[in-house]
């Protein structure tokens, strides 16, 4: 049974998490970053289970926690005995950097001294943002981006005829400081704050990583010095181009990277959990 932790961000947010141990003193952490939207520690427990079991047989723990972009809408308790809203609705990405502080911290307190993280769609985004951040830290020792999706070029389609006229709203907003107030509620189908709105829609914004439709440089993505392995279904919808063809942009892109495709497997790897986790383990070198 994995033990429930209460992790501090660096700007002394308390973050849930839950870690999944090795029966022996492990020091090998893998650190999974779960995605936007309804994601969260025990959303995908399948999975949980799955990366859990391979990588404690191999002696290295699991550790799971809810970064501030945890759900839609999500109250999290301060060190300050304050509570903050977080979730998909309130969350500005680049935030992400207290929450990794935050994680790394913990693991060296408890005296682990090799740290890979795994990033998951949204999380994989977090991750490739705060590169400069992960290249500072020796005892990271790599990096997984799983599922990493084309979110701006989602967006922008979805909202369609209705996108000019939403981000002018949304720029509005954010001008006359109403940049936490909620987007009107047939804007997206779920709720979501007019400033984390207009990260999702607007080109080269924090969101704007993996940018598969306009093709180009991925600056963030050439930024990591870590050895990084990049993962995706052949199923999976969040790429816009073929998962194949996405494998193989983001590997011209740095020469730190390698990737591989798991045929039938879609965004979430459902059905896939064992395999990808023998893949992480096999693709990091433990």
């Amino acid at each position: 049974m994995p033990k429930l932790l209460r992790i501090t961000a660096s700007d002394k947010l308390y973050l849930p998490g839950l870690l999944y141990c090795a029966h022996n003193d492990a020091k090998t952490l893998f650190v999974y970053v779960h995605g936007a939207g309804s994601s969260s520690i025990v959303r995908n427990t399948l999975l949980f289970e799955s990366l859990s079991q391979t990588f404690n047989t191999a002696g290295a723990d699991l550790l799971t926690f809810m970064n501030r972009g945890a759900g839609y809408i999500t109250k999290f308790d301060t060190a300050m005995g304050k509570s903050q809203l977080g979730g998909m609705a309130y969350e500005k990405i680049s935030d992400f950097i207290y929450d990794i502080k935050g994680v790394v911290s913990w693991a060296r307190e408890h005296r682990y001294e090799n740290v890979y993280l795994l990033g998951h769609s949204t999380g994989a985004n977090k991750l490739a943002l705060v590169a400069d951040y992960i290249n500072r830290q020796e005892d990271i020792k790599g990096v997984v981006l799983l599922a990493g999706g084309d979110d701006i070029a989602l967006q922008r389609s979805a909202l369609d005829d209705a996108l000019v006229d939403i981000q002018r709203q949304a720029e509005e907003a954010i001008s006359t400081y109403r940049d936490t107030e909620l987007a009107p509620i047939n804007t997206l189908p779920h709720p979501i704050s007019w400033r984390s709105l207009y990260e999702l829609i607007t080109v080269d914004s924090d969101y704007d990583i993996f940018h598969f439709s306009r093709r180009g440089d991925m600056k963030r993505i050439q930024k990591t010095t870590k050895p990084t392995l990049v993962v995706y279904g052949s199923e999976d919808f969040g790429t816009i181009i073929k998962p194949a063809i996405a494998v193989r942009v983001l590997v011209e892109q740095n020469k730190h990277i390698v990737g591989t495709i798991i045929n039938g497997a879609d965004h979430n790897f459902t059905g896939y959990e064992t395999e990808l986790a023998k893949i992480i383990l096999a693709g990091v070198k433990v």
